[in-house]
């Protein structure tokens, strides 16, 4: 589901670790095993995010 994004900043629908869903626009850079590993810009920084918790991704705009 995730794969095809390696490489592009995508929209993500997140459930975090609280069970709050809150919504990230990242860099995706790998995948391994269930962590995806990407650039979260909301944070400035790398960050691991657990393929399962994520709801929803699309790819973002240009400009977006």
């Amino acid at each position: 589901m995730l794969n095809p994004y390696i490489g592009q900043s995508v929209h993500l629908i997140y459930r975090d670790r609280r069970h709050n869903i809150t919504f990230r626009t990242v860099r995706m850079l790998r995948i391994h095993g269930n962590s995806v590993y990407a650039y979260c810009y909301l944070a400035g920084a790398p960050r691991v995010f657990k393929a399962d918790q994520i709801i929803d991704a699309e790819p973002a705009r240009h400009g977006s």
